[in-house]
């Protein structure tokens, strides 16, 4: 068949494409796809069945070449230093090209459920809400999603996973049933309700056969390389049906990893910790908890905290995000357990009070920022610097390296436990990106507004609203890309100074 008809096909091949080089290889790879089949019926029109493997080739070669040229156009604009390796490049584009593709075999609800779920972390009662499903439907969607696309996407196990089981091969096939419970696994640890038995019965199903727990590591292993992609701008991508605007988005989506220098790879471990912790809240939500012994704690929008209490303290790891806490008396004496919020920056000791935390940056690194409206806070940091207290009416910064007292608490502190934003000449970046955390998906904005100001107090309910005023106070327009994407521009009327 080849000498009959090879020449053939490079020649279509090559009108087809433009390129003898890829007409060459294309041809090459169509008789070994030709060959690779266990058992050939009679072949009765070759060229018809060797034109239809081509045109498939075709078809990925393509897709792989519009998500390059992206890939490159980034890389070109990065300077040195934020270029992401070799190695993360190819993991990202890979990734992209894989999950396109087998998206494309899902409905158009089930891609959305999964997208939202797990590229945004939205929670499942939200999703429901805005797809007009059941939230058992939700779950029942996203499961069927992870079940396909986990154990679908090409095997690439990271080095972590392999060192935690090494001598299990995470690379060998699963059996469906299997499958299907790891990915119902990951998406009950992800409900908004779940508790200490779900874990409890997790853990158990993990340990009960060495395929649940290969299962589940396949699980992660998909997870760490889902989380590179950033979120929003990948669900607007992948959520519609194949058509020439998915194919832009992917494209833009590219541009967007690269612009951001990779970064987003290393943070699935911090996704991981937020979806598992003992209680959380979702974008624009906020949460109150009463603790078992008495204290309350206010979560402020996109916060995860664990609880780890013990017979010699009191222990709230704040995970990510902010939370205003008013301690009380442990029930099992005064004094005998003291109450800790844990940071990655050190430990804050409460001494009878009324105060409030946030993680700066979101991954335990730089600083988190504390405020105390009644009694004092025992700052310490991680690496050992000298504690500082904080008393009411102060406000501190806590480093890992150390800790200090920067000033007396403005009156923005708590307003966020009211719903609201309270801005006093403050850069429109700096308002957009708190603005940010009550809405779903990217709020970005031009370097051209950076100069502009924001003063007054703005609901965090309806950001559409806030944005609303922004635009008739300030010079300035918005661009939807899609709906979850917006970025604030330069108005026409050029530049007028601070708001």
């Amino acid at each position: 068949m080849y000498t009959d008809h090879g020449g053939w096909l490079k020649g279509w091949l090559r009108r087809k494409l433009g390129d003898s080089c890829s007409a060459a290889d294309l041809a090459h790879d169509t008789f070994v796809r030709l060959l690779a089949k266990d058992a050939l019926p009679e072949i009765r029109e070759p060229r018809a069945l060797l034109t239809t493997i081509a045109q498939g080739l075709v078809l990925n070669l393509r897709r792989r070449q519009r998500l390059e040229q992206a890939y490159l156009e980034a890389l070109a604009r990065l300077p040195e230093p934020q270029a992401p390796s070799p190695e993360t490049r190819v993991i990202l584009l890979e990734t992209l090209l894989e999950i396109d593709r087998l998206l494309d075999g899902l409905p158009r609800a089930v891609r959305q459920a999964f997208l939202l779920s797990q590229l945004e972390g939205r929670r499942q009662a939200d999703i429901a809400v805005e797809l007009g499903l059941s939230v058992p439907t939700v779950k029942r969607y996203v499961a069927r999603a992870l079940a396909q696309c986990c154990f679908a996407l090409r095997r690439r196990v990271p080095p972590r996973l392999r060192d935690a089981a090494p001598n299990m091969d995470l690379s060998a096939p699963i059996a469906p049933e299997v499958r299907h419970q790891a990915a119902q696994w990951l998406v009950e640890l992800q409900a908004d309700d779940v508790d200490d038995d779900t874990r409890r019965r997790w853990q158990a199903w993990r340990q009960a056969d060495p395929e649940h727990e290969r299962a589940w590591l396949r699980v992660e292993s998909f997870r760490a390389r889902l989380q590179a992609l950033p979120g929003p701008l990948a669900t607007a991508a992948l959520a519609v049906p194949a058509s020439g605007g998915r194919r832009r988005l992917v494209k833009a989506l590219a541009l967007a990893i690269f612009a951001g220098g990779g970064a987003s790879v290393l943070d699935e471990q911090r996704t991981w910790r937020r979806w598992t912790a003992d209680s959380r809240t979702g974008t624009g939500e906020r949460a109150e908890r009463l603790l078992p012994d008495g204290t309350r704690v206010t979560l402020n929008a996109g916060t995860a905290i664990d609880l780890r209490y013990s017979a010699s303290e009191r222990v709230l790891r704040l995970v990510s995000g902010e939370i205003l806490v008013t301690t009380a008396p442990d029930p099992q004496g005064q004094g005998a357990r003291p109450f800790i919020v844990q940071t990655g920056q050190g430990r804050l000791r409460a001494l009878g009070t009324r105060f409030s935390v946030r993680d700066l940056d979101g991954r335990g690194g730089a600083t988190a920022r504390i405020a105390v409206f009644e009694g004092a806070v025992e700052m310490t940091p991680a690496h050992g610097g000298v504690p500082v207290i904080l008393h009411a009416g102060q406000q501190g910064t806590l480093m890992r390296d150390q800790a200090r007292v920067s000033g007396p608490v403005g009156e923005d502190a708590a307003a966020w436990t009211q719903g609201m934003i309270v801005a006093q000449d403050m850069p429109l970046p700096a308002f957009l990106a708190e603005l940010g955390r009550y809405r779903p998906g990217r709020l970005d904005w031009d370097e051209g507004v950076a100069h502009l100001t924001v003063t007054g107090t703005y609901p965090t309910a309806n950001t559409d609203r806030v944005l609303e005023i922004l635009l008739y106070t300030l010079p300035i327009e918005l661009s939807y890309l899609t709906r979850y994407w917006v970025t604030v521009k330069p108005g026409a009327g050029g530049d007028h100074g601070g708001g």
